[in-house]
C-alpha cells in the first residue's frame, strides 16, 4: 500500500503506512540509508537532496516494469529452401541465442490490490514466415487466469498497443502464468514495422533497424510492459 500522504514518516517503524522500511518489504528494524537506490527510487529522486517529505503518497508496488532488451536476428532456411528472416526481441527470450535483457522492476506485480506475480517473461518471437507473437510470463503466481483485464505493450516514448487478457491463449506450467498472443502478420503493424527481410522489427522494444543489428542487448530501457 502507498505510504501516507502527510504527517509524520521514519525510515522504520511498524506503522504500514508511515514507515519506509515496510513499503519497501524490509524489516522495521532494517538499516536503511535516505540515499541509497531502493530508497530514491521510491521516493522518485534520483540524485541531490532528498527528505522525508519526498516519500509522501510514495508506493514500491506498481503494475509494470520498463524492458532493457536482449535481441537476436537471424536467417533460417525455410521451404524449397528459401531464406527466411526471423528474430527474437525481449526479456529472457525463448530464443536461446538471444541475450536475457533485464527489467527495471522485479518484485511481484500489483494491480488494484491483485498480486498478479512478477515478470518472468516478456517477448516478441518469430512465429513463422512474417508472423510474430507476444508471449508474457508470470512468476510467484498461482494458476490462475485472472487478476487484471489487459498487457500494454509500449516503447517508450513511441508505440502502443493494448491485448486483452481474454484474446491471450493462457497455460500453468513450472510455477508460472503463460500468456501467448494470436499470430499476426507484418503488414497489419500491430507487432512489428516494415515487410522486408532487412526492414522488420519489434515497434515495442530492442533495435529499429531491422537484422543488421545481429544479437545483443539495448544500452538501456526501450519498451515497457504494463497491465491493467
Amino acid at each position: 500500500m502507498a505510504l501516507a500522504s502527510s504527517g509524520t514518516m521514519s525510515i522504520g517503524g511498524t506503522t504500514t503506512d508511515r514507515s519506509i522500511n515496510l513499503e519497501l518489504g524490509r524489516s522495521a528494524t532494517a538499516t536503511s540509508s535516505m540515499g541509497e537506490t531502493d530508497l530514491r527510487t521510491l521516493a522518485g529522486v534520483a540524485s541531490g537532496a532528498i527528505s522525508m517529505d519526498d516519500f509522501y503518497g510514495a508506493s514500491a508496488s506498481q503494475s509494470f516494469t520498463d524492458i532493457t532488451a536482449g535481441y537476436t536476428f537471424y536467417t533460417y532456411t525455410g521451404g524449397r529452401g528459401s531464406t527466411q528472416y526471423g528474430f527474437d526481441i525481449g526479456y529472457r527470450s525463448q530464443n536461446t541465442s538471444a541475450p536475457t535483457g533485464s527489467i527495471s522492476y522485479t518484485n511481484d506485480l500489483i494491480v488494484g490490490s491483485t498480486n498478479i506475480g512478477s515478470l518472468y517473461r516478456a517477448d516478441c518471437e518469430q512465429n513463422g514466415q512474417l508472423r510474430h507473437r507476444m508471449q508474457v510470463e508470470l512468476t510467484n503466481a498461482t494458476n490462475s487466469n485472472s487478476g487484471f483485464t489487459n498487457i500494454v505493450f509500449s516503447r517508450i516514448g513511441g508505440d502502443s498497443t493494448t491485448i486483452a487478457r481474454t484474446a491471450m491463449t493462457y497455460s500453468y506450467s513450472s510455477g508460472r502464468r503463460i500468456y501467448i498472443s494470436a499470430t499476426e502478420l507484418d503488414s497489419d503493424l500491430i507487432y512489428t514495422a516494415g515487410g522486408s527481410g532487412t526492414g522488420r522489427y519489434c515497434k515495442y522494444w530492442g533495435p529499429t533497424t531491422g537484422f543488421s543489428a545481429g544479437t545483443g542487448t539495448d544500452s538501456s530501457a526501450t519498451g515497457k510492459v504494463e497491465f491493467t
